[in-house]
């Protein structure tokens, strides 16, 4: 799993119809969303070769910053999926989503980032 950006992830399948299936985690991605052009994708996206126009990646509002999880399990025959999560600045707080997934091997969980407030500096001391 990539950076979790301060989550901790438990992930837990409901069995459906098929009790002696045991279901299975296959894979978790995750991305974090904080510009308008990820990290990764820069050297597609800011700059066109061809026309020479670039394209400055901006910080996206603080209510569209999030972490996306990619979860693919098996088998397919389950009914709901559960995603709970744990953030490291909110502490004691268990967020938890839930899906209903009837025959789909996969789910996309978008969890809002923490708002993270930055110290200011103290002015009243030199270098400070």
């Amino acid at each position: 799993m990539t950076r979790a950006a301060g989550c901790l992830v438990i992930l837990a399948l409901w069995l459906a119809a098929c009790a002696g299936t045991q279901p299975r985690i296959l894979d978790v991605s995750s991305h974090q969303r904080t510009h308008t052009i990820m990290a990764q994708d820069e050297e597609f996206f800011v700059t066109d070769r061809a026309s020479q126009i670039s394209t400055k990646p901006e910080l996206l509002p603080a209510e569209q910053q999030r972490q996306e999880f990619l979860v693919r399990w098996t088998p397919r025959d389950m009914q709901r999926v559960k995603f709970e999560y744990r953030q490291v600045n909110r502490p004691n707080i268990t967020g938890e989503q839930a899906q209903d997934i009837a025959g789909l091997r996969q789910a996309q969980f978008k969890i809002k980032l923490p708002v993270r407030t930055t110290p200011v500096a103290d002015r009243s001391r030199p270098g400070g």
